[in-house]
């Protein structure tokens, strides 16, 4: 089994709008990123994307026996889930999540911060975060299962690239905010990811209950553009 790549640092989110302004990532020295420059980069880039689904929650009484909701059914109430979808290898979110963690106050060292940042990793490394409960299912399940749940659609190699690894980020005592997908650089002697890459399209099922089937699942899409994926003038995944 891989090694699994930890995150040092919490990333803090906050739903915000985005006031319109210029790519942060054209400029690649984040020490002059500001929460809203933080927020693009994480939440609306060629990087990250932010999904915010609703989800009726019926009351007992109002549930069939079999688990399923008829047309009369009235909903409790509407909850609310957001879920962040990261490529997470690339410097570019790094860069981003340590800076939040600047402006929040933390200290780091130039050594440590170019460390977080810098390191290249040895995959391609797609992060979901998502509030604990929203992903306390898909947490517990074991690396072998996990991988079952997402691919990378690569309309340029036409092909589904499987991931090599998968599993929850546990930092501490808190229950997992974090699952990673490991996908390789290479695949048949091609490289996975490429500047030429206008579309390749992350694919995965968001399980919400322990004894959910993975195949019936809700299935979520996130398109990411390699081609954009450039900061300070060079590609960046």
């Amino acid at each position: 089994m891989k090694a699994k790549w930890m995150f040092g640092l919490a990333a803090i989110v906050v739903v915000a709008s985005l006031a319109a302004a210029d790519d942060p990532w054209k400029d690649a020295d984040y020490a002059k990123w500001d929460e809203k420059d933080v927020q693009k980069v994480l939440k609306s880039s060629p990087w990250g994307h932010e999904l915010v689904t609703n989800t009726m929650q019926m009351s007992k009484d109002n549930k069939a026996k079999n688990g399923t909701v008829n047309q009369y059914d009235q909903p409790e109430q509407l909850a609310s889930e957001w879920v962040q979808v990261v490529w997470w290898s690339s410097k570019t979110v790094r860069r981003a999540v340590l800076r939040k963690a600047m402006l929040k106050g933390t200290k780091v060292s130039e050594e440590q911060a170019k460390r977080y940042t810098e390191t290249p990793l040895e995959d391609h490394v797609i992060v979901v975060w998502g509030d604990p409960k929203t992903l306390a299912a898909m947490a517990r399940l074991e690396p072998a299962e996990l991988q079952k749940v997402a691919y990378l659609d690569s309309p340029r190699l036409k092909t589904h690239i499987e991931p090599t690894y998968a599993g929850a980020v546990k930092e501490g005592n808190t229950p997992p905010d974090k699952i990673q997908f490991q996908f390789p650089r290479k695949l048949n002697g091609e490289d996975t990811v490429t500047d030429q890459d206008t579309r390749l399209v992350f694919k995965w099922r968001l399980v919400r209950n322990p004894k959910e089937k993975i195949e019936s699942a809700q299935m979520f899409e996130v398109v990411f553009t390699p081609n954009k994926m450039i900061s300070g003038g060079t590609p960046d995944y």
